[in-house]
């Protein structure tokens, strides 16, 4: 019998590519996932994954077992849910991860006027930036994701978006920002900058041409940067 637990280690392997990044993502020693994954391999009688140099690639078996296992995944935590509210006499609840900003401007006051039309109902809530609340929602644990999606190109998900906030600078009064003439996009990026969130390659490849004194200390992949509008999108999964 296949064991789902390990229908869930080769999605995760599946999705980094690496042995190394797949167990920490899950929590896990690395040689108890690989032990996981060649029981799987054993079970189906064929090997699932290709071990190559720079990580692993699924095999054409191991392509068709991912897509009945992400089904089978979520059919089985679908009636868990399902299920466990007939028990409990709550009615079925809803996951969500969200990025700090829309937690705070956009979730908070959402859930807290659905609780009071409907407050039979309940709320999973993480906050998490940006990368890992998609992740969370590809791995379906989460229902729906309200972040900055503007990398997510994923053809199974699906995004609507919600709201554009325009943001503010603040600096200490005295700053000689402010005798300037006014603050301005392009000033700003002249003084060392905090932001509060993590943000997409795309606005932190912007702000880096403006700030090339930073640009050969600092990659772009771990230089938290802000763009001067954010957008909130909520991303669910299509299935």
């Amino acid at each position: 019998m296949i064991e789902l637990r390990h229908l869930a280690h080769a999605l995760a392997l599946a999705e980094h590519r690496n042995v190394a990044r797949a167990a920490k993502a899950l929590h896990m020693s690395q040689p108890a996932l690989t032990r996981n994954i060649q029981a799987l391999e054993d079970r189906m009688g064929l090997p699932l994954f290709e071990r190559l140099r720079s990580g692993v690639e699924p095999t054409d078996a191991g392509q068709l077992l991912l897509k009945r296992a992400e089904v089978i995944l979520s059919q089985t935590d679908d009636l868990m849910r399902e299920v466990g509210g007939v028990g409990t006499g709550v009615q079925t609840g809803l996951r969500l991860s969200a990025g700090p900003y829309p937690a705070g401007m956009i979730v908070g006051p959402a859930v807290a006027s659905m609780l009071r039309k409907w407050p039979e109902r309940h709320f999973n809530i993480a906050v998490d930036n940006w990368v890992d609340a998609i992740r969370k929602l590809r791995d379906r644990r989460v229902d729906f994701a309200i972040c900055e999606a503007s990398e997510v190109k994923d053809r199974d998900l699906e995004s609507l978006p919600l709201a554009r906030h325009q943001g503010s600078p603040m600096v200490r009064r005295g700053h000689r920002l402010l005798d300037a003439g006014g603050l301005t996009f392009k000033k700003n990026m002249e003084w060392p900058v905090v932001f509060t969130a993590r943000f997409p390659l795309p606005i932190t490849a912007r702000l880096s041409t403006s700030r090339k004194r930073f640009a050969t200390t600092l990659s772009a992949a771990s230089w938290p940067t802000a763009s001067p509008e954010r957008t909130a999108t909520a991303v669910a999964t299509t299935s």
